[in-house]
């Protein structure tokens, strides 16, 4: 599957988790339950709760896990030329080059010169 298949089919998953967040919250906006007791009493209006809640975890999930390594797949990989790890020398530890030194350098270097590449 091409990098950008795989991102549209990531963002079609996520499009749904939105959706069906969408319409749980227009349930939910009908008649909102103001406290505990009333929610608790009411196993419809306890499950659009559920549902909020699910839904919304499997959207981070998705973006987390699937959409934000998919988007970067399609993207020129932002570590090139960015020392790796603590220790760039050649005696470094292999385990280290797979991350940048620092998260601020990464943001900072993908930004300024490969994001803009498109």
């Amino acid at each position: 599957m091409m990098p950008t298949d795989k991102l549209a089919a990531v963002l079609w998953e996520a499009d749904r988790h939105v959706d069906t967040l969408t319409e749980a919250l227009a349930e939910w906006n009908v008649s909102p339950t103001t406290t505990w007791q009333a929610l608790e009493s009411d196993r419809a209006r306890f499950r659009i709760v559920d549902q909020l809640l699910f839904r919304f975890i499997k959207l981070l999930d998705t973006v987390g896990e699937r959409l934000i390594p998919a988007t970067l797949a399609t993207r020129q990989p932002p570590h090139q030329g960015i020392p790796l790890g603590r220790h760039a020398g050649p005696q470094a530890d292999p385990a280290q080059h797979r991350r940048p030194a620092h998260v601020m350098q990464w943001i900072t270097m993908s930004n300024t010169k490969y994001w803009e590449k498109s």
